[in-house]
């Protein structure tokens, strides 16, 4: 396959015409044969750009897997209302808590002090590691309006 170089100017060979087709991509008017490189060369590059994607997209699954979070790490809460909350912070923007013998996964939320984690119907808000408080969230709120419950690390 012969390389086409931007820089090349076209010249009519015998027997044909002085006919150029030009390419929007090109800043060269391109001839007939090397038009039909050209196309297979923005072909294999389509092709190389969707595999390049195909990649990506796997890679971002890959990191979506789930790990087991080590039990040592958790901490146990002793809360106001007699619930006993176990948190563990796997990253610097989840929490995982244990409430009721259930496990949620809440994320880290905009807050003016302290933490503020929210999901799977939950706000957990820490201040320090030792301190937090619990409160339920009603479909479509991002702040809970319910007060709450005040809970501390044992």
């Amino acid at each position: 396959m012969r390389e086409i170089h931007p820089s090349a100017q076209p010249s009519p060979q015998r027997g044909e015409g002085a006919r150029d087709i030009k390419f929007p991509r090109m800043p060269v008017s391109l001839r007939r044969n090397d038009a039909e490189a050209y196309v297979r060369l923005e072909r294999e590059s389509v092709m190389s750009m969707r595999y390049s994607i195909a990649a990506t997209a796997v890679l971002m699954m890959t990191g979506c897997t789930t790990t087991p979070i080590d039990r040592a790490a958790w901490m146990n809460y002793a809360c106001s209302n007699g619930q006993n909350v176990q948190a563990t912070y796997p990253d610097t923007n989840a929490a995982v808590i244990e409430l009721q013998g259930k496990t949620h996964t809440l994320h880290v939320a905009l807050s003016g002090s302290g933490t503020r984690y929210t999901g799977e119907g939950w706000q957990w808000w820490t201040k320090g590691m030792h301190d937090g408080t619990l409160a339920p969230l009603a479909p479509g709120e991002s702040i809970a309006g319910a007060p709450g419950t005040t809970c501390h690390a044992n």
